[in-house]
């Protein structure tokens, strides 16, 4: 049964990378901005009971997987959005009893801190509901996730509030006495809900002792749009893995991410994704020089060791479409990852407005030779 719960987790962790979703530090699948999108009801309750009520069939599993179904009854606190009643109920399988009628130990799996997978009596959460009336569902495509956790206190939003403001509130107030993963995860939220009034909170949260907290500080600052400034970028970048990240986080085995290289590419995966925010790119942010820190960046150690980074440093480059990354991108067409070949042949074509050897991944690998020999005759002949 334990290998059985431990394939599912991976499932879901690659279930998620086919769909887009980023990695940062421990989360898979929690993401406070988009439920607060996709929520009919959002809210801070307190749990006042919870009782089981039957099963329910997961459906989203292959083989189906059938757990046991639970209602809770809450208390409104505060509403985030929508309009729920001043208590209502809320219906959710509890992954703690997974495997429930088999009569095997009760597990459980834990995707997210700031949310678990069930709700119990007594505790004040915000959730993020689909469904027009009682008995609610949490929005979440697994049926289960979308619970945050929240100070028991209400919060004065302010009458102009919008529903993401109320959101950053409820975190903001929550970070203040957040340690550990909890204190990690809030951080990474701010990240996820896209809200440049966290800017002041996140700068101070970058400057931490703490690697892991610095790492997913900076993280959620370039995810908000308050990119920070390139040393503060490449103090972090040229860190080795021998740096303690965590002392006081436990992270479970299948848990992906955790490791400072993992923060690290991270970190140049979302200044990637910076760069299309709005739908349509290159994005720039203001007064940052991508190619000097494109440039810098591809002579760390830290770099030079992780194929993945070359490859975001050189996707970059090939946005950015900066003449002073010539040289960079020629020197990366001789890298041992295809995927970083790639990028530096496109970066070229994009550099030189060459459309025409702008190609898919799909035609660059049927004739890399083509490409790879083009630009570095094109370069050798001092065209560059």
């Amino acid at each position: 049964m334990r290998k059985q719960v431990a394939t599912l987790a991976i499932l879901l962790c690659l279930t998620l990378l086919a769909c887009g979703r980023s990695f940062a530090y421990i989360s898979c699948d929690f993401d406070a901005g988009c439920f607060l999108k996709q929520a009919d009801v959002v809210c801070k309750v307190r749990v006042l009971s919870v009782a089981r009520d039957g099963t329910i069939m997961l459906t989203n599993f292959r083989p189906p997987i059938e757990t046991p179904r639970f209602v809770a009854l809450v208390r409104t606190i505060s509403v985030i959005k929508g309009g729920p009643a001043d208590e209502f109920t809320v219906a959710f399988p509890r992954w703690d009893d997974f495997g429930g009628a088999s009569g095997d130990k009760p597990l459980t799996i834990r995707m997210n801190t700031p949310d678990t997978t069930d709700l119990t009596r007594g505790e004040v959460a915000v959730l993020f509901l689909r469904g027009s009336s009682s008995p609610y569902e949490f929005v979440d495509w697994t049926d289960n996730h979308g619970k945050m956790k929240a100070v028991s206190r209400n919060i004065r939003y302010g009458t102009e509030a919008t529903p993401q403001d109320k959101l950053l509130a409820e975190l903001l107030a929550y970070l203040k006495g957040a340690k550990g993963k909890d204190r990690i995860a809030t951080i990474e939220q701010l990240g996820k809900l896209r809200n440049i009034n966290a800017r002041e909170v996140l700068q101070k949260q970058s400057a931490s002792d703490s690697l892991a907290v610095r790492g997913q500080a900076l993280i959620s600052r370039v995810q908000i749009g308050d990119m920070p400034d390139s040393d503060e970028l490449l103090s972090f970048l040229r860190l080795e893995p021998s740096q303690p990240v965590r002392a006081d986080v436990r992270i479970e085995p299948w848990q992906i991410g955790g490791s400072l290289p993992n923060l690290q590419l991270t970190l140049l995966m979302e200044i990637n994704v910076s760069l299309y925010a709005g739908g349509s790119g290159p994005k720039l942010a203001p007064n940052f020089d991508y190619a000097a820190f494109c440039e810098q960046a591809l002579q760390l150690s830290t770099t030079k060791e992780n194929k993945g980074a070359r490859a975001e440093i050189a996707s970059i480059m090939r946005a950015v479409a900066d003449k002073r990354s010539i040289p960079d991108l020629v020197a990366l067409l001789d890298d041992s990852e295809e995927r970083v070949r790639y990028f530096a042949a496109t970066g070229l074509a994009n550099v030189n407005g060459r459309n025409d050897y702008y190609v898919s991944v799909d035609r660059f690998k049927a004739d890399e030779a083509k490409y790879i020999t083009y630009w570095k005759d094109w370069w050798n002949e001092g065209k560059g």
